[in-house]
This record gives C-alpha cells, structure tokens and sequence, in this order.
C-alpha cells in the first residue's frame, strides 16, 4: 500500500481546481487526454425529417465510451453537436427537437414500423 500504483491496478483520477477569470467561479477539470477524433461504438438514425423548399435534417444517435451524443446534420453536412451523459436524456433532448420541428412544418415521409433498410 505504497504510493506507487500496482500495474493492473486502476489508477484514481485526480481533481484539480482551476482559477477562473472570474473571481466565485470554480471550474473542476478530470486530468484526460482530449479526444482526437471521435470512435463511436454504436450509431443510430433517429429521424429524418423534411420540408418542402428545404433541405431534410437527420438526427443521429452516437454512443460512445463514456457519453451519448447526438449529432445533428443539414444534408450531409454536420450542423451540431450535443454531449450527454446517458442515452435515455439524448433521447428526451431528440424528442424535444423533432417536436420543434415538427411545429415549423417539417416531416417524416417514413410511415410508422417501416423499415430504415430494405430486406434482401
């Protein structure tokens, strides 16, 4: 039980406290490396919803190690990108949108229960 870490053994993460520029603001920062490109583990198409005069917007569901993020194209241009800590608040957050859009005159042309993918 020294203080040298046992190889195998998980390490703890270290916290540390940034000054901000801001004097009552504290600011709490885990010690990892940034990401240099995203290595999803899984993808979904939530939706894809259309208008006419503009061009169709596509919500893709993307599960990663430690967060789910929601990724937001125009065409096939990435648009936006939200974080979130688990899969069941994405969710909610893609609901909240489609509804907005919805709102705005956009639709889904796939009927409900029909298949992303045509069966061979």
């Amino acid at each position: 039980m020294g203080s040298t870490p046992t190889p195998g053994m998980p390490r703890a993460i270290d916290l540390r406290i940034v000054e901000p520029a801001e004097p009552h603001a504290h600011v709490i920062r885990a010690p990892t490396p940034p990401r240099s490109r995203i290595e999803p583990e899984a993808r979904e198409t939530l939706w894809i919803l259309r208008r006419e005069g503009a061009r169709p917007i596509r919500a893709d569901l993307v599960a990663l190690t430690d967060a789910v993020e929601i990724e937001l194209f125009r065409n096939v241009e990435l648009r936006r990108r939200y974080r979130f800590l688990t899969d069941s608040a994405a969710r909610r957050y893609a609901r909240r949108l489609r509804l907005r859009l919805e709102a705005r005159q956009f639709s889904d042309r796939r009927a409900r229960g029909r298949t992303i993918s045509w069966a061979s």
